[in-house]
């Protein structure tokens, strides 16, 4: 009977002391490796970091016990939900298609079979649209919701030549591609892409505009910038056109100092039927020695759509849908085109900078034209003929004509050391 009694007695100890033990069996800690009643548990990375796109990451778990994963938002998902010992896990994300960052916590679970604790880890993802634009200007870094694709990424061949990464120049931030080594014998295929990170217009019309430089370590250009509308991030998946913003005149470090230069504003309605990218592709040529580069920044990447609509490229060169002053200046050279603006000055002596006149004066060779009725921003020289063109269009003897609006066909061409209009043909006040 003693021996009944003190087994009793015993249950009813254990049966006391069992809520405060679940209470610490239950309990769930934050994340630090613990060596505590023998249980041990590392991870790594802590924290795990996803940009919009989603894809994997690679963890790795240190235990010499039994473990367990849970509590996993829906748009994870990983390689394995339990084990024993130390492994590698791989956690792979959706995409996120929200219009913001989301983050979650999810749990680790040890035990050694008679003691067991829980410990918490943050997963965060950066949201896939940008609903009210984009500015960047790559202050330390290229962000991690920007995606770099090097020639390898886009073709399987390995290739090191070139890659987007942040950079500057005279101490302006920037992100910078840079061709690093050409063969005059063997050309070594490479290019690299900057993506930006996916864009939405939520109403409205939305532009492009960013500087860039393109600096070179010899007389040679050997890379070219390109700037693509896409409908993926992935360069080779898609759809995409390319845009003709201004771009910087490559210019060797050697004879002068490379400038950066506005690219204007670029409308981005022909895509903008739901998600878009911007891609900045970066082409190398073949270098005329063993070692050249030539390097082009950018900076100061913006979309958005607060800006005015006399200050956007439009037309498309015909008689219908003429060129505007800042499609000019983007397109550089092309014949037979038509061209709209508003007459706003002259050009005196020989230098365009010093000599733009914005009134009637006795110059009877030129007049300037300009992309907007409202201002000088967007402004381009124009060549008048001998003959029925000049003696109409000329200020000194049709000061009238200064702020009407004109359109004419013409070739585009270097006029006064920048874009121009030559050439021209046939002419019609607007």
């Amino acid at each position: 009977m003693k021996q009944l009694y003190s087994l009793l007695f015993a249950t009813l100890i254990a049966l006391c002391i069992l809520p405060s033990c679940s209470e610490d069996l239950y309990h769930q800690y934050e994340y630090e490796p613990s060596l505590e009643e023998g249980l041990y548990l590392s991870f790594a990375p802590e924290r795990l970091e996803f940009n919009s796109i989603g894809g994997e990451i690679t963890a790795h778990i240190e235990t010499s016990f039994h473990w367990e994963i849970s509590n996993l938002p829906e748009w994870l998902s990983i390689s394995k939900m339990t084990g024993d010992y130390s492994g590698e896990i791989t956690f792979t994300a959706q995409p996120n298609i929200s219009d913001s960052d989301r983050e979650a916590t999810f749990t680790i679970f040890i035990s050694n079979g008679y003691k067991q604790r829980f410990y918490s880890f943050q997963v965060i993802q950066s949201s896939f649209y940008l609903v009210n634009g984009l500015s960047e200007n790559f202050s330390s870094s290229i962000p991690t919701n920007w995606h770099v694709f090097d020639y390898s990424d886009i073709t399987g061949i390995s290739s090191s030549d070139a890659t987007w990464e942040a950079g500057d120049y005279f101490g302006c931030n920037s992100a910078k591609a840079c061709v690093t080594r050409q063969y005059t014998s063997i050309q070594n295929p490479c290019e690299s892409w900057l993506v930006t990170p996916a864009i939405r217009n939520p109403d409205g019309v939305l532009y492009l505009t960013f500087d860039s430089l393109a600096a070179m370590s010899t007389e040679d250009v050997n890379a070219e910038l390109e700037v693509y509308l896409m409908t993926d991030s992935i360069p080779q998946q898609g759809y995409k056109i390319q845009l003709h913003p201004i771009l910087a005149e490559p210019t060797s470090i050697i004879s002068s100092t490379p400038k950066w230069t506005h690219s204007g504003n670029v409308r981005l309605d022909e895509l903008m039927t739901g998600v878009v990218y911007i891609g900045f592709r970066y082409i190398p040529k073949p270098g005329s020695s063993e070692v050249t580069d030539t390097q082009w920044h950018i900076t100061n990447v913006t979309v958005t759509s607060d800006l005015n609509e006399d200050d956007v490229m439009s037309g498309s060169g015909t008689p219908d849908d003429p060129f505007n002053i800042n499609s000019v200046n983007a397109v550089g050279y092309m014949t037979d085109v038509w061209v709209e603006g508003y007459i706003c000055g002259y050009v005196s002596g020989t230098s365009f900078d010093t000599g733009a006149k914005f009134y009637p004066g006795d110059v009877k060779s030129n007049i300037i034209l300009s992309n907007s009725s409202k201002n000088n921003n967007i402004i381009c020289p124009m060549q008048l003929p001998m003959g029925e063109i000049r003696d109409n269009l000329n200020l000194s003897d049709n000061p009238g004509n200064l702020g009407r609006r004109i359109k004419v066909r013409c070739d585009i061409g270097k006029y006064f050391g920048r874009p121009g209009l030559k050439n021209v043909t046939e002419w019609q006040f607007m």
